[in-house]
């Protein structure tokens, strides 16, 4: 059986900034644009196998880490008043994680349906 937990992971005291579009994010935008609301097609399928001796704060410690390092992670791209997108890096702010248990023969069925789950979510640019 299957238990799933939503959790915040809390991000602070890191450098962000407002900007134009780089050339290559405008390019990924339009493709977004002219795909939506099935642009889902575009996210990138990317599962880690975890060691058998991972725990849950080893984890989440190293999510954390990530968005930390990463400006990119904490880039969203938000349109606008003239209509306009741009990006955004947050020098804060939450990312929501979500935790799934399950029995340990059925790891494997539950990653792929997750898996499959989340890829299928349109992609959010705010």
């Amino acid at each position: 059986m299957a238990s799933r937990e939503r959790l915040s992971l809390a991000f602070t005291g890191l450098d962000g900034g407002r900007g134009e579009l780089t050339w290559g994010q405008r390019f990924v935008w339009n493709i977004l644009e002219s795909l939506a609301p099935a642009n889902h097609y575009l996210n990138i399928r990317f599962r880690v196998h975890l060691p058998s001796d991972a725990t849950r704060e080893r984890v989440l410690h190293a999510l954390h880490t990530l968005v930390r390092r990463h400006d990119a992670l904490r880039t969203r791209f938000p349109v606008g008043p003239d209509g306009e997108p741009g990006q955004q890096c947050d020098p804060a702010g939450d990312l929501a994680v979500e935790i799934c248990q399950t029995d340990p023969g059925r790891v494997r069925r539950r990653a792929e349906q997750d898996e499959e789950r989340l890829w299928r979510e349109p992609f959010q640019h705010e």
